[in-house]
Parts: structure tokens; C-alpha cells; sequence
């Protein structure tokens, strides 16, 4: 699936959603503003649906990688390189876990409007 296929994929997800069902956590989101333009404008025009925090640099990111159809999207951009697995049970319960830990420390992060003086 390309950027475009993508981003209207996501126009008719966010069209029938009425609040916040997307999280991203990352350590920066300066690669995704740099390089995914489409994403970045549907992030804009679906401010409403997404809720971007970046963690510290003290705190040790979750290792896994969520994406959650029931739950809403739950993505960690990895800043070396990117793995795929599944897990269910206990193990999925403890990736959820850790996750919403480093999401309470986190800072708010990506935001859709950049506010000047």
C-alpha cells in the first residue's frame, strides 16, 4: 500500500469515528513530519481522532510495535529498524501494559496545529 492508498484508507476510517481512537508514541516525530507530507496533512485535518505524545529521552521506549484494529491504532515508530510478530494472551496483556506506562510519562507531542506569536 502506497502513502496515497494510505492516507485514503484512513479518510473513510476517520470519517465514521467521532473521538480520539488513534495513539502514536515515539521518541521524535520529526522523520514522520519529513517524510510522510500525506500523513502529516490527514493528521491535520483529523486532529480530533489522533493524540501524538513523544516519550523522554530518559524513559526506555516499549520494544513491540501495536496495531490494534479493536483498540484503536497503537504505533511506535522504531528509530533502528522495524520487526513484525504477533502475541496474544498474557503476552499481548504485557505489551498493552507497558505501553500506557511509557504513555502516562509521555509528553504531549506532533501537534496537528503549530501555534505562533
Amino acid at each position: 500500500m502506497n502513502q496515497l492508498e494510505l492516507v485514503n484508507a484512513l479518510d473513510a476510517w476517520g470519517l465514521q469515528r467521532k473521538h480520539p481512537s488513534i495513539r502514536m508514541l515515539a521518541r521524535r516525530f520529526d522523520i514522520v513530519q519529513r517524510d510522510q507530507a500525506r500523513f502529516t496533512q490527514w493528521r491535520v485535518r483529523f486532529s480530533h481522532l489522533i493524540d501524538c505524545r513523544e516519550l523522554p529521552e530518559d524513559l526506555a521506549a516499549p520494544a513491540e510495535c501495536l496495531l490494534m484494529p479493536e483498540r484503536g491504532l497503537v504505533a511506535i515508530p522504531s528509530d533502528g529498524h522495524r520487526r513484525a510478530s504477533q502475541c496474544s494472551g498474557g503476552r499481548l496483556h504485557a505489551a498493552f501494559e507497558r505501553f500506557d506506562q511509557a504513555w502516562a510519562l509521555s509528553d504531549p507531542g506532533f501537534p496537528a496545529h503549530v501555534l505562533g506569536l
